[in-house]
C-alpha cells in the first residue's frame, strides 16, 4: 500500500503564521530574563517550519552544519533517512534568525564551536529526539493549535508548499525524499485551485 501523508495533519499557513507569533512571544519573555527554555525553543520552530527536517535530523545539527552564506544559506544533513546526506537551503529571514540564535546560545553559556550541538540540553548535550519532540508539542500548544499535531507536521506543511511554489524535484532534494513518487503525494490540490487553472486554458 502506497503512503500518503495525512491531510488532517497539515498545517495551514495562518496556522504557522499564529504558531510563529505565538513562540515569538515565550522567547522575548526568556531573553528578557535571562531564561533559555524559549530560546532554544523559538530557533527550533523555526528551523523546522523554515526547513522541513525531520526531528532526527534537527537533533543532530551541528553548529559547522549552519552555513550562512548572505547568497545561498543553507544547511548540511550529513546522515538524514537511509544514511543519506544531503544540502538543505533555507530563507535569508531564517539565516538571520539562527545567526542570532547562535550569538544568543553563546550568552546563555553554551559552545558555538564548530562540532558543538546546534540544539543542546542544560548540561550543553544534544537533547534527545523525543525532549524535541516535547518542546514542539508545547509550542503548538501555547499557539491554541491542539494536542493532535506533531513534529512530523511542519515537514508535512513545508513539504507541500515546496511542491506547490517550487516543482517535485525541488521537494525530493529539500525534504531528502528516496523517491519523487514520497514527494508527489504533497501535490495536493484543491477544487478551487482546479477551476482557476481550466479557466485559463487557452485563453
Amino acid at each position: 500500500m502506497k503512503w500518503e501523508p495525512n491531510i488532517d495533519k497539515f498545517i495551514s499557513n495562518a496556522d504557522i503564521n499564529t504558531l510563529l507569533k505565538a513562540t515569538e512571544a515565550y522567547y522575548l519573555t526568556d531573553l528578557k530574563y535571562g531564561r533559555k527554555t524559549w530560546i532554544i525553543r523559538h530557533a527550533l520552530i523555526e528551523l523546522m517550519v523554515g526547513s522541513g527536517l525531520r526531528i532526527a535530523e534537527a537533533r543532530d545539527l551541528k553548529v559547522k552544519d549552519i552555513l550562512l552564506s548572505k547568497s545561498e544559506p543553507c544547511l548540511i544533513v550529513r546522515k538524514g533517512k537511509g544514511g543519506r546526506k544531503r544540502t538543505v537551503y533555507i530563507s535569508k529571514r531564517l539565516a538571520k534568525l539562527l545567526l542570532g540564535y547562535l550569538k544568543e546560545k553563546e550568552l546563555i553559556g553554551q559552545s558555538v564551536s564548530s562540532e558543538a550541538s546546534l540544539f543542546a540540553n542544560t548540561k550543553d548535550k544534544p537533547f534527545r529526539r523525543r525532549s524535541l519532540q516535547r518542546s514542539i508539542k508545547e509550542a503548538l500548544k501555547v499557539a491554541g493549535l491542539g494536542s493532535s499535531l506533531s513534529a512530523h507536521c511542519l515537514r508535512h506543511s513545508y513539504a507541500s508548499e515546496v511542491a506547490k511554489k517550487g516543482n517535485l524535484m525541488m521537494c525530493r532534494s529539500q525534504l531528502g525524499h528516496a523517491s519523487i513518487v514520497t514527494s508527489q503525494v504533497y501535490l495536493h490540490v484543491t477544487g478551487e485551485e482546479i477551476s482557476h487553472t481550466v479557466d485559463g486554458l487557452f485563453s
